[in-house]
């Protein structure tokens, strides 16, 4: 039996929340550094919008927050979310190309610093409200790397993730 037979798909990741069975066992498998790499390894291959964002939201995230560490566990976020959507969803989004481009020059504009820092927190709010299996699933496994006060910024690195492919998909 492989490690994906007990993952239930859910074609409509991410608009949906995880269900209870996804999130117990993304909860155990994200606490997996090995296994976490080499399903965003995967995840890159298999949805080239991840290979075009990630970075830019990474840059973003260095603006926003000063610490490493804050840094670190948001990275963990956007990594642990682009695996999760590897893992459940059934298809690769279409690609909005000209929005995508247009989003990600928006995120990397220094003078648009606040406009980002309030779409990245509206996305952590809705994404704590509308996605609360995947929140808690990420957040217990971040616990297994980051003390408690850092485990909100890998669910704040998620929850961009997931605006960032809900914005730039069809």
């Amino acid at each position: 039996m492989s490690l994906l037979d007990q993952i239930e798909v859910q074609p409509s990741f991410p608009s949906e929340d995880l269900t209870d069975v996804n999130a117990s066992f993304m909860s155990v498998v994200l606490a997996s550094r090995d296994v976490l790499n080499r399903f965003h390894d995967r995840a890159w291959r298999a949805f080239p919008l991840f290979v075009g964002t990630h970075k830019p939201l990474w840059l973003s995230v260095e603006e926003i927050f000063d610490d490493p560490r804050a840094q670190r566990a948001t990275n963990y976020g956007i990594i642990a979310f682009e695996s999760i959507h590897l893992m459940v969803s059934a298809d690769a989004h279409t690609i909005n190309q000209g929005v995508l481009q247009a989003n990600i020059a928006n995120i990397l504009n220094p003078e648009k610093l606040e406009g980002v820092r309030d779409y990245f927190m509206r996305a952590y709010s809705v994404f704590k409200q509308d996605m609360p299996r995947t929140t808690g699933a990420i957040a217990e496994a971040s616990s297994r790397f980051y003390d408690s006060s850092r485990t909100y910024q890998a669910v704040f690195g998620a929850a961009i993730c997931r605006e960032f492919i809900r914005d730039n998909t069809n």
